[in-house]
């Protein structure tokens, strides 16, 4: 479970296998965050961050692709598309990249003004990749909002 932040961030539970390296922690740019729990015996793991605040929906897109955007102009390998779906009953924007470490899906979404990347670093063998998708997914399918006064 991840609290609310005093400044307004909505808290979020999610469901998952493992533990979560680290408690929720608001880093020196203001953004938290929330958890990074492991995957597979790859060390692949699935993360979450509380960007910042948006005043407009069009940012989310917005937001991925300028990260999209990075990545093309850092010539790495990928899907250079943004690919809507919905996470934690929220719109977001997904895209990969593929890095030496292995492939980065990630995707932007907002809840409550506030935008959040999630992202799962996939280190299993090409054979493996989907199943440890799949496992991200399903962890995604059990997030759900927390109201402000269940952290009261």
């Amino acid at each position: 479970m991840i609290p609310d932040g005093p400044d307004g961030r909505p808290g979020e539970r999610l469901l998952s296998a493992s533990r979560s390296f680290y408690a929720p922690r608001v880093l020196a740019d203001d953004s938290r965050e929330d958890f990074r729990v492991m995957l597979d015996e790859h060390r692949s793991t699935l993360a979450a961050v509380c960007l910042r605040r948006i005043e407009r929906p069009e940012q989310i897109e917005e937001s991925a692709w300028h990260t999209l955007k990075r990545a093309i102009d850092g010539r790495f390998e990928g899907d250079y598309i943004l690919t809507p779906t919905r996470i934690a009953g929220e719109t977001a924007y997904g895209y990969s990249v593929v890095l030496r470490i292995g492939v980065l899906n990630e995707w932007k979404l907002a809840h409550a003004g506030w935008l959040y990347v999630v992202g799962v670093l996939n280190r299993a063998p090409a054979r493996e990749r989907e199943a440890t998708i799949q496992r991200a997914l399903d962890a995604l399918d059990t997030w759900t909002w927390l109201p402000a006064a269940a952290n009261a």
